[in-house]
C-alpha cells in the first residue's frame, strides 16, 4: 500500500457495526463511517442498531453511508428517513443534511438512484456506463474497487479506462464535486502505476478479520499502526 499516497485522502471505513468502534475510529480522526444495510453481507447491522448508532453519537462533521444492494424502493426510503428524523432528534440536524450518503454496488439505472433526492455513490464496474450520470443531479462520489482495477491492469486495459474515466469525471465537474474513492483491502499491494494515473479523493477500508481479535471485536493496536502509516 503506497502510504504517501494514501495520505492526502479521507478514510472511509465500510461495515461499521457498533458505538464502541466509531468511537475509537474518531479517535484515529476517522470522520466517514459506511453502514452495511445487505442483508447477506458479513458485516449487515440490523435498521434498530443502526438507528441507536445516529441517536447515540450522530455528528455535523462525520459523513455517514448507508450501503444497499439490490434493496427495494421502499425500504430504502423507510430507512433513510428513519436515520434523518434520528439524527434531526440527536443534532438538531435539518432534514437537508449533506452528511447523510445512500450508496449503491448494484447495477441499477441511474434513474432509480436519483429517485431518493439524496447525495449518494456509487461502485462502479462493467455493469455501468458513466455517460449514464452525466445528466445526474445527486451523484457525489464513484468508487473503484482495487479488484476491478487490478482485473483491468492485468488484461491491459487499465490504461485506457483510466483516460476515458478521467475525461468523464471533468465533463461531471462543472455541475457538482464529485469525489472518486478507492475501495481495497488493509494489505492490498496495489499496482505501482495505480496512483500515477488516478488521484483518490477517499479510500474506503472494510472492518474484517484483518483488523479484528474475533467476530466483531477490532484490534484497536493494529488499527492503529495501520492508521499510522496512512495519516
Amino acid at each position: 500500500m503506497e502510504f504517501l499516497t494514501i495520505m492526502s485522502s479521507r478514510i472511509k471505513i465500510d461495515g461499521t457495526y457498533n458505538q464502541k468502534t466509531i468511537t475509537m475510529l474518531e479517535e484515529l480522526k476517522i470522520n466517514d463511517f459506511s453502514f452495511d444495510l445487505r442483508p447477506k453481507s458479513f458485516n449487515f447491522v440490523q435498521e434498530y442498531v443502526l438507528l441507536d448508532i445516529i441517536k447515540t453519537s450522530f455528528r455535523p462533521w462525520n459523513r455517514y453511508y448507508l450501503h444497499f444492494e439490490n434493496e427495494k424502493e421502499y425500504v430504502i426510503k423507510k430507512i433513510l428517513n428513519d436515520v434523518k428524523e434520528a439524527a434531526i432528534k440527536t443534532d438538531s440536524a435539518t432534514a437537508q443534511m449533506d452528511n447523510l450518503f445512500l450508496e449503491f454496488s448494484d447495477g441499477l439505472d441511474v434513474l432509480f438512484y436519483e429517485s431518493f433526492e439524496t447525495p449518494y455513490l456509487f461502485h462502479l464496474d462493467e455493469r455501468h456506463h458513466l455517460e449514464d450520470f452525466l445528466s445526474s443531479k445527486y451523484l457525489r462520489a464513484i468508487n473503484l474497487s482495487y479488484s476491478y482495477l487490478h482485473h483491468l491492469q492485468q488484461s491491459g486495459k487499465f490504461g485506457e479506462f483510466a483516460g476515458g474515466f478521467l475525461k468523464l469525471v471533468k465533463k461531471l465537474e462543472p455541475h457538482r464535486k464529485v469525489e472518486v474513492m478507492l475501495s481495497m483491502d488493509w494489505d492490498e499491494d496495489v499496482f505501482p502505476s495505480l496512483f500515477h494515473y488516478l488521484q483518490f479523493n477517499v479510500i474506503s477500508l472494510p472492518l474484517n478479520n484483518k483488523v479484528e481479535l474475533s467476530y466483531r471485536n477490532i484490534d484497536y493496536e493494529l488499527l492503529k499502526k495501520y492508521m499510522k502509516g496512512m495519516l
